[in-house]
C-alpha cells in the first residue's frame, strides 16, 4: 500500500472512530445534563482533541521502525560489513515487516548486503521487493543496486541486460545524492566495457554531486586505477591522496591501503625500468 493510501485509511479511521466517540459524549452529557457537554461549540471541540489526539497515536504506531544509524555506523567504522551489522539490519527489516515497510527496508538491506561483496544475498533482498510499489527515485536505487551487484559479481552479460532494462531510470534522477551514486556505477560499468574516456567523465561528474563519503571515496579511488591505466601517475597519487580524506570507515581504509599499495609499485616499477 502506498504511502497516500495509508495515509488515507488511517484518517479516515481517526475520523470515524473521533465522530462515533464525540456522539456518544454527547449523549450521554444530554442523559446527565451536564451542562459543559451542551454547548454548542462542545461537539466541536471534542471532536477535535479527539481526531488530534488519535492522529498523532496512529502515526507514531505505523510509522517506520528507526534506522539503528548509530550502531551501524559504529560497526563500520571500526569493523567493517560484518555479521554483527547484517544481524542488525534483519532485526530492523523484520520490525519494518511488521509495520508495512518490508520493501523500503529490503532495498536498504539490499544496498549494505552489495556495499559489503554479498552478490547473491543482496539480489535474492532485491527479488523480494516489489518494485511497482516504489516511488521513482527508489526504483532508481533499485536498478542502481541491481547494476552495481552484477558488476561486483564480474557478470557483464548480466550487467548489459541491467542496464538496457534500466538506462531510462538511471539517467533521469534530479536528486544529486542518488544522481552521484548512479554516476560512479555507470563510471564503473563503462571502465569494464574498456570506454575509459567515458568511464573518467562519470566519476568525475559524480564526485561533482556527491555528499557521501563513502561514495567520494570510492569515486577517487576509482580515478587512481584509470590514471594508472591511462599512464599518468602523478594523477593517480593525487586521486588516492583525496581518496584518504573520505576513508572514514573501516572498509575504506582497506580499499586505500590497496591503492596506495599499487600506485607505489607502480612508481618502483618506474624507477626500475
Amino acid at each position: 500500500m502506498s504511502v497516500i493510501k495509508k495515509a488515507t485509511v488511517l484518517f479516515a479511521k481517526c475520523f470515524v472512530i473521533s465522530a462515533v466517540i464525540t456522539q456518544a459524549v454527547l449523549f450521554i452529557g444530554d442523559l446527565l445534563e451536564f451542562k459543559p457537554v451542551r454547548y454548542k461549540t462542545s461537539g466541536a471541540l471534542i471532536f477535535l482533541v479527539l481526531f488530534g489526539f488519535l492522529s498523532i497515536a496512529l502515526l507514531m504506531k505505523e510509522r517506520r521502525p528507526r534506522f539503528p544509524q548509530r550502531k551501524a555506523s559504529a560497526i563500520l567504522i571500526n569493523e567493517g560489513y560484518t555479521l554483527q551489522l547484517y544481524e542488525l539490519l534483519k532485526k530492523w527489516v523484520k520490525k519494518c515487516d511488521k509495520k508495512g515497510f518490508s520493501n523500503t527496508a529490503r532495498l536498504t538491506y539490499a544496498e549494505y548486503l552489495v556495499s559489503g561483496g554479498r552478490i547473491d544475498e543482496s539480489f535474492e533482498a532485491l527479488s523480494e521487493i516489489n518494485f511497482s510499489s516504489l516511488y521513482d527515485d527508489q526504483k532508481r536505487i533499485f536498478f542502481n543496486c541491481c547494476l552495481y551487484a552484477a558488476l561486483l559479481s564480474g557478470d557483464k552479460e548480466a550487467a548489459e541486460k541491467i542496464y538496457k532494462t534500466a538506462k531510462p531510470w538511471l539517467l533521469s534522477s534530479s536528486d544529486k545524492n542518488i544522481t552521484s551514486s548512479i554516476k560512479n556505477t555507470l563510471g564503473f560499468f563503462e571502465y569494464t566495457r574498456g570506454n575509459l574516456v567515458k568511464a573518467e567523465e562519470l566519476l568525475v561528474q559524480s564526485i561533482e554531486n556527491a555528499r557521501s563519503e563513502e561514495v567520494l571515496c570510492d569515486n577517487w579511488l576509482a580515478l587512481s586505477a584509470l590514471y594508472l591505466d591511462t599512464d599518468r601517475p602523478l594523477y593517480a597519487k593525487m586521486a588516492v591522496e583525496n581518496a584518504s580524506f573520505y576513508a572514514s570507515d573501516y572498509t575504506l581504509k582497506q580499499k586505500l591501503e590497496r591503492a596506495k599499495s599499487l600506485v607505489e609499485e607502480d612508481y618502483r616499477q618506474r624507477l626500475g625500468a
